[in-house]
């Protein structure tokens, strides 16, 4: 970032001339979010379906929570994925993957 320092760059580029500057690193990353390509983009919208369904009502969100009480999780909750903010991908995903036994457990038995 080379904002904050007025003619940073050019005061390195005496310097070094091979140096090379990005103004914000951050977008970058945002951009690759927004083009997951393939599997990873496949397994985001499995994920999203999945929690989707399972909070799609009080009722089976509150089931969800005393199942996952009653194996001992450690957590209860399931994360909404937010297209918003890039960086709750991970922790759904995160979330998504320590109640796998517990969503396998509530899908099977709400099937049943």
């Amino acid at each position: 970032m080379t904002g904050s320092v007025k003619d940073f760059t050019s005061f390195a580029k005496k310097k070094n001339e091979n140096i090379i500057f990005t103004y914000c690193f951050l977008h970058r990353e945002v951009l690759m979010t927004k083009t997951l390509v393939g599997d990873l983009r496949e397994v985001l919208d499995q994920v999203v379906k999945v929690i989707n369904h399972i909070k799609s009502s009080s009722l089976k969100s509150r089931l969800f929570e005393k199942m996952c009480k009653g194996m001992d999780s450690d957590n209860s909750k399931l994360l909404f994925h937010s297209a918003i903010r890039w960086l709750s991908r991970g922790r759904v995903l995160s979330r998504f993957y320590d109640l796998s036994e517990e969503i396998i457990v509530f899908l099977t038995i709400e099937e049943s």
